[in-house]
């Protein structure tokens, strides 16, 4: 029985070929390269970064923000408090990072580029 012919990984700006559901190896795996745009989002693939923010998830299990609404939710992300495009030499320092859920971390980021976003004329 012939082979089909490769795909493209569906995974936007991966250039490999799909080799497992429609995804690059790499991409299957959540690497990296799958989303890193900039030099800042190349920091989330390293070995140091992602150590740490299993740490920060295994010490601090609910939602920070939730908490402090008095609600009880499981945190899925780590964030940092100041943003590392902000303040680069904190990027690994445990002081700085906060555990959230994805929800308010959504919001978190949403409200921090919004600020950033520069107005339009």
């Amino acid at each position: 029985m012939p082979m089909a012919p490769p795909r493209a990984c569906s995974t936007r700006g991966c250039p490999r070929y799909a080799a497992y559901r429609g995804k690059c190896i790499e991409c299957a795996r959540g690497h990296a390269h799958a989303r890193a745009t900039g030099p800042e989002q190349r920091f989330y693939g390293t070995t140091a970064w992602r150590a740490l923010a299993a740490r920060v998830r295994r010490e601090d299990v609910l939602c920070a923000e939730c908490l402090r609404e008095g609600v009880h939710t499981f945190a899925t992300q780590v964030d940092h408090v100041i943003p590392v495009v902000d303040a680069p030499a904190l990027a690994l320092v445990r002081e700085n990072l906060v555990s959230l859920c994805t929800s308010c971390h959504s919001r978190k980021t949403m409200t921090e580029q919004n600020r950033n976003r520069e107005p339009m004329r």
